[in-house]
Order: structure tokens, then C-alpha cells, then sequence
């Protein structure tokens, strides 16, 4: 599994974290062992989203899932059953690494899962619920 997005802690749980157009912080999960009932399925997709104040959240984080791949690193961006779409911005990393050219500026590929190392680059925004409240999302 690839994760890419903000994420954070409520109420002890991690949610992945969005922003409405109309400015609301809400909390994803697909996990339903993790909802009250102020969780709802808007769309019947199985994903349910909770709005929240953002100091109520703590340990705020953005997460890119990457992997090394034949000495080089990469960004994770698809997922299917056996294999991870991995892909690269820069053209000298591309052509080391063997990843064709997909549109103007992006390189990517389908590998199988088993020869990519996978990792989590998290970076943290807030720390507690105070440094939250002022959060740009």
C-alpha cells in the first residue's frame, strides 16, 4: 500500500487529512472501526469523512511513499495487485534507472512490488493540537 497526502492523529487514530473548497478540515478513513457518528459516507464509496476542527488534530504530516529501485530512489504514485507505477522527474535519474519518458516532464514505469524497497518519507507540520490550530491546508 502507497500513501501520499497529509495525515494526522484524532481522537488517537491516524486519518488522512483534506481540505473542503468551502475551507472545512476534514478526516478520511475507509476503515469503519474508526468512525463515530459524526462520520458519514457522502458518496456510498466506502470512504467516510468527518469534519473537524484542525486543533483537534495533532501530529499533522505530509507523507510521499517512495522506493529505491536499482540504486536510485523513486516516488510511488499507482498501486495494482502485484505491481507499484514508479516515477521520476529528473531525465538523467530516468535514463540511469531505465524509466521512459510518460509526458513532458515526467518519467514513469510499472515494476513488480518485489523489486522495489519501500519506504515513507513523513514530514511533520504540527506536533500538538495548539501548532495545528494554525495550520495552512
Amino acid at each position: 500500500m502507497y500513501r501520499i497526502g497529509e495525515y494526522g492523529v484524532y481522537n488517537n487514530n491516524e486519518y488522512k487529512i483534506t481540505k473542503s473548497m468551502n475551507g472545512e478540515t476534514r478526516i478520511l478513513t475507509k476503515d469503519k472501526s474508526l468512525t463515530d457518528d459524526g462520520f458519514i459516507d457522502r458518496n456510498n464509496s466506502g470512504v467516510y469523512s468527518k469534519v473537524v476542527q484542525p486543533e483537534e488534530l495533532s501530529d499533522v504530516y505530509q507523507v510521499v511513499t517512495k522506493a529505491n529501485y536499482r540504486n536510485g530512489v523513486v516516488q510511488i504514485i499507482g498501486e495494482n495487485d502485484n505491481q507499484y507505477c514508479i516515477a521520476v522527474l529528473d531525465s538523467r535519474i530516468a535514463k540511469e534507472l531505465d524509466i521512459p519518458r510518460t509526458d513532458k516532464y515526467g518519467y514513469t514505469k510499472w515494476v513488480k512490488k518485489d523489486e522495489l524497497e519501500v519506504f515513507e518519507e513523513k514530514k511533520m507540520l504540527a506536533t500538538d493540537r495548539k501548532k495545528s490550530k494554525g495550520l495552512d491546508r
